[in-house]
């Protein structure tokens, strides 16, 4: 009944519902094949029907990761500038929740986090990189350029000079000074404007690609937050949080928190401990704060 065809655009042929049983179908059979007493070691015996089922086992948890991983891109990448519907909320939901069988819920959350980070920071380099800007002051100085040789040209056409007046030299000399002086003001003003419009636009994709990445974050961590296990009734946003899994790029991000979460406790307290595990709860915890904090500083630097 599970069935996926890849990509980004065929989440629709997947059946959450069976997915999400798969899912915690192949997590019992993982852990009961990951037994001591079912796993073949050096000099010892098998059971063959076990090892008959293992390869099916696998194949098929290769099958579940891959329609989790599918939908989980998906979701992530669509576009966020038509709103978050409640559909697509439920969706997240029910991948997440694919994920928690799995045991690979922290894992798949901040990968798609970094994902965000990584579209909003390419948006910042596109706007702020001095190869950029550079290109972006060439262009505006083409087109204005072209421009203003235009604006002069038709100037001189409507005030009618003809071929008579030109006839001696000191008034040609006289016209070509007068159209370089013509031709370099109305540069200056086109490529003012030209720069001012290019700056705009390219202010505004960079405000688009950071809006819609946090966007991601923000809908991924406020469905963490409300999610829990039907079963355990664990919450989500907690078992991401006590897993104690911050990749490297966040490692700044973190550092920052946790300064800031010291001085609020004056200094002391547990909750920002290093030493007893994760200092980060339910309480304390925002995947969307790490994730803000980051660009931040990756901006500052």
């Amino acid at each position: 009944a599970m069935r996926y065809s890849g990509g980004s655009g065929g989440s629709g042929m997947v059946d959450l519902r069976d997915l999400t049983r798969a899912a915690a179908s192949v997590a019992a059979m993982e852990e009961l094949l990951s037994h001591p007493a079912l796993t073949p070691s050096a000099g010892g015996g098998t059971i063959d029907v076990v090892e008959k089922l293992r390869p099916e086992a696998e194949a098929v948890a290769k099958s579940v990761r891959q329609a989790a991983a599918g939908l989980m891109d998906e979701l992530q990448n669509a576009p966020t500038s038509s709103g978050t519907t409640t559909a697509s909320l439920s969706r997240l939901g029910a991948t997440l929740q694919v994920y928690f069988h799995l045991g690979e819920l922290p894992d798949a959350s901040w990968k798609a986090v970094a994902s965000a980070l990584s579209s909003a920071e390419k948006a910042g380099s596109q706007l702020f990189h001095p190869t950029g800007i550079k290109q972006m002051k060439e262009s505006a100085q083409s087109e204005a350029r072209a421009l203003a040789e235009a604006e002069t040209d038709g100037k001189s056409a409507k005030d009618g000079k003809d071929d008579s007046k030109s006839s001696s030299g000191g008034t040609t000399a006289m016209d070509a000074r007068q159209r370089k002086k013509q031709t370099e003001a109305a540069y200056e003003r086109l490529y003012r404007r030209k720069l001012r419009e290019k700056r705009a636009a390219a202010a505004s994709r960079w405000a688009t690609g950071v809006a819609d990445a946090a966007s991601r974050v923000w809908n991924l961590h406020r469905v963490l937050a409300r999610r829990n296990d039907p079963v355990t009734r664990k919450n989500f946003l907690e078992v991401v949080a006590e897993s104690g899994v911050v990749p490297e790029e966040f490692r700044v991000a973190e550092k920052r928190l946790m300064e800031e979460m010291r001085r609020k406790e004056g200094g002391e307290g547990g909750a920002a401990s290093d030493t007893d595990g994760s200092p980060w709860n339910r309480s304390n915890f925002s995947l969307f704060w790490m994730f803000w904090v980051q660009i931040c500083v990756g901006l500052g630097e």
